[in-house]
């Protein structure tokens, strides 16, 4: 969320807007802020930002940027705005009352349509006398328009009103937008239209339930042929027929938006009623579930679909059944084991469940049969006190193989009891064991035991693990062994070649995301994934891309062995505070950002004008990067030549004082956020800053991303940042994300 501590004073969000420069503009009830991706800045000299509700915010495609408010349409012209002749006190209260075209600006307003020239001046023409609310212009230069209660479009000066026999009844339509298909979408406070092509009529999606809007009826077309249709119960998301709604369980703050925007980079922006601002994280990759869901503890252990394919989710406070209904996922507690933790989940062919606990209620093994909610306990043999179950799997025979805190033990098919499975680890505590066709595979508080064929090893830290305490296994797609550790001490490779082990380490130094893994695992796609206690991980193309409450992840603490890999490349994780569904989805072409110099600071003191006395004797340089993935993005700056080393900093301000005479160059450039298709770096474009030290005065000469300044003083650099945006907020549910801590 994004609010007053960042310099957005006002919660209540009226309009978004990304203009040509990548700058964030909110308008608000209590007037129009521009966002720099460091600070919300308030325009409060100027009336209209300052007093005015500021409804439509528009770039017309020359780069001008325009304002239609309560008082008035306006004009941003050299950091200030102006008010446009002609619309004095004209009263735009709609959140599309301006468009345009290459040439001409139109502008709805209560005394009809009117256009202005954008190029050479004028004054504004009516265009149509009737009732207007709001204007867009299409893709074929089509100027479409409310006109009282129907709809009216404009093409070579001819009007022509779209009506009943046009599938348009009367009504206040108040939005118009068009798709990348080119279909024309119509909106108003409780119904929606669709044109599918030039010529039709229009008519009601046929997928789509009546929806009610009491504040915002935006209509927001994506980059990926998307409709978002904003309502009082979240946000409706329509590609052609279909349409899908989503709410809290998606990742938004509150279900009613007000208003939205889609920024170059692909991200959602929403603005809410007395709620903010917020940035839609994940926007429809990422799904969160927790007790607004129906899970009753958020804590998430295991997770697995049956065979009739029902989802099933273990937690500390027992086993949930998901299920698919009305639009969104509802869990409902089985009674399978009360309240007792689920360790252990495994699917049976025949549709039901195997279930271990960590606690010692059960005695044994669960088999649970949910359709007739039988259960069958299958005990140890020898029976022992205190038996618990950390992890449970099942191999192609059927044989089910229990991982426990006194070694392994298995039931085969047609067996009564547990037995155990003697092996040289003296009935250590065992986190994963694996039985497949290349090998059985134990992970143990002892080492790593491995028997293939007539090959029985442990692998220990003197055999060259990284540690004795193996936490988890798992087995890649070219059959290399991966594992992880109990302690913080990043993932291992392991390859069986002519008898031999090999053994190959990879940590944060190798582009990790954290040393602390719980879990790893290979999806449909054959993608390597690693859930951490700072996020997912997945390695595509060489390096990987880290997911985590910034991208729409539920939580980032995640938990060991709590995940699920999906035939269509859904990917399920169990956090310590519910659980998340990621599902690939296109996404929209990712545009670098720029690095910006803001403003220049004379004795740390902002400033608009261009000429200095010998009095001054710092210079200051303020920048930041129009990219609003990252909370605290980085920089790297460097002062001389195109050969100087680069500083990296955090800092978003650079000092200079006492510097000696002669020629300077300053240059900085933004960190470009890790894409899961390309490699991190850093932006393409950067600002530059060329100065001079001279003695007696300091000559500032600005343009837009280059600034050209001739300084008497300046010299030693120091940084300094306003300070950064906090993380997930809160203290850890749990102090150990693995079964057996301690």
């Amino acid at each position: 969320m994004y609010g007053a501590d960042l310099g957005l004073t006002n919660p209540t969000i009226l309009a978004l807007h990304q203009d040509h420069d990548g700058f964030l503009w909110v308008g608000t009830e209590g007037g129009l802020f521009r966002y720099d991706g460091d600070r919300f800045r308030q325009f409060s000299a100027d009336p209209i930002a300052a007093s005015a509700y500021a409804h439509s915010l528009y770039s017309s495609p020359d780069g001008q940027f325009w304002v239609g408010s309560n008082l008035g349409l306006y004009r941003w012209t050299e950091e200030r705005f102006t008010a446009v002749p002609g619309f004095e006190s004209v009263e735009l209260e709609s959140s599309q009352a301006i468009g345009s075209d290459g040439a001409t600006l139109y502008v709805a307003t209560p005394a009809g349509l009117r256009s202005l020239p954008l190029r050479g001046g004028g004054p504004p023409r009516l265009v149509s006398p009737k009732w207007s609310y709001s204007v867009y212009v299409a893709s074929n230069h089509d100027v479409w328009f409310t006109c009282g209660s129907f709809v009216c479009s404009l093409r070579d000066g001819r009007e022509r009103e779209w009506g009943g026999d046009d599938g348009v009844a009367p009504g206040r339509w108040s939005s118009i937008a068009e798709d990348t298909a080119g279909r024309l979408w119509l909106r108003s406070n409780d119904k929606v239209l669709v044109r599918e092509a030039a010529g039709a009529a229009f008519h009601a999606p046929p997928g789509l339930a009546p929806l009610t809007s009491t504040h915002g009826t935006h209509l927001v077309p994506t980059r990926l042929g998307q409709m978002l249709i904003l309502h009082d119960a979240g946000l409706m998301m329509c590609e052609g027929d279909n349409c899908r709604n989503y709410g809290v369980e998606s990742g938004l703050r509150h279900a009613g938006v007000i208003t939205a925007l889609e920024d170059r980079e692909g991200s959602i922006w929403l603005g809410y009623s007395g709620h903010g601002l917020a940035r839609w994280l994940g926007r429809d990759e990422w799904q969160g579930f927790a007790e607004d869901e129906g899970l009753a503890d958020p804590g998430v252990w295991r997770i697995v679909r049956d065979a009739q394919g029902d989802l099933w989710v273990g937690t500390s406070r027992g086993l949930f059944q998901g299920a698919w209904e009305g639009g969104r996922w509802r869990f409902r507690h089985s009674d399978a084991v009360g309240e007792l933790a689920v360790y252990g989940l495994a699917a049976e062919t025949d549709g039901s469940l195997w279930v271990g606990t960590f606690q010692s209620q059960l005695h044994g093994l669960l088999r649970y049969y949910p359709q007739t909610r039988q259960k069958v306990i299958y005990p140890p043999a020898p029976t022992f006190p205190q038996f618990a179950i950390y992890e449970l799997s099942r191999d192609a025979s059927g044989t089910i193989w229990v991982a426990t805190p006194r070694g392994v033990m298995r039931l085969a098919p047609g067996d009564a009891e547990l037995q155990p499975v003697p092996l040289p680890i003296d009935g250590a505590s065992v986190s994963d064991v694996r039985n497949a066709a290349n090998g059985l595979f134990v992970a143990s508080k002892k080492g790593l035991y491995i028997q293939q064929g007539a090959m029985r090893r442990l692998l220990t830290k003197a055999s060259g693990l990284k540690e004795n305490w193996v936490q988890s296994i798992s087995i890649g797609p070219d059959g290399a062994l991966w594992i992880g550790y109990f302690s913080s001490s990043g993932i291992t490779r392991i390859d069986f070649t002519g008898g031999e082990v090999h053994l190959q380490h990879f940590t944060v130094d190798d582009g990790l995301p954290s040393n602390v893994v719980y879990s790893q695992f290979f999806d449909a796609r054959h993608r390597h994934w690693l859930t951490t206690d700072s996020g997912v991980a997945v390695y595509v193309s060489d390096h990987w891309t880290n997911y985590d409450t910034s991208n729409g992840l539920i939580w980032d603490d995640c938990n060991a062995h709590a995940y699920l890999a999906e035939a269509d490349g859904t990917v399920w994780f169990g956090t310590s505070a519910g659980l998340a569904r990621f599902h690939p989805s296109p996404q929209p072409r990712f545009i670098l950002p720029a690095a910006l110099i803001t403003s220049v600071l004379r004795n740390d003191l902002a400033t608009i004008d261009t000429d200095f006395d010998s009095s001054t004797h710092s210079l200051g340089l303020r920048f930041t990067m129009l990219s609003y993935r990252r909370q605290n993005p980085a920089f790297r700056y460097r002062i001389g030549s195109d050969t100087d080393p680069w500083i990296q900093t955090q800092a978003r301000e650079v000092h200079f004082a006492e510097l000696p005479a002669g020629s300077y160059r300053f240059e900085v450039q933004g960190e470009v956020e890790p894409e899961p298709a390309r490699a991190p770096g850093v932006s393409d474009s950067g600002a530059l800053v060329s100065f001079v030290a001279l003695p007696g005065e300091l000559a500032v000469h600005a343009g837009r991303n280059h600034l050209v300044v001739v300084a008497a003083a300046g010299g030693r650099p120091t940084e300094s940042s306003r300070g950064t945006r906090g993380g997930g907020g809160g203290a850890d549910p749990r102090s150990d994300r693995r079964p057996g801590a301690g």
